[in-house]
């Protein structure tokens, strides 16, 4: 999770440094992956935890 953390911010920085149009679409793309990435760790990590309280 660290680690997509951590080049999900090196992304954003190299979107706002970059003057290229279509290497900004490009990197746009990627951000968007690893959100989507990071959202189903997140429901994964939440759906654990519920049903381990649960006792499942």
């Amino acid at each position: 999770m660290k680690l997509i953390i951590v080049e999900l911010k090196k992304l954003i920085n190299d979107y706002y440094r970059c003057n290229n149009y279509h290497l900004k679409e490009e990197i746009l793309i990627d951000i968007n992956l690893l959100k989507d990435a990071i959202r189903i760790l997140e429901k994964r990590k939440l759906e654990l935890n519920t049903n381990s309280s649960l006792g499942y």
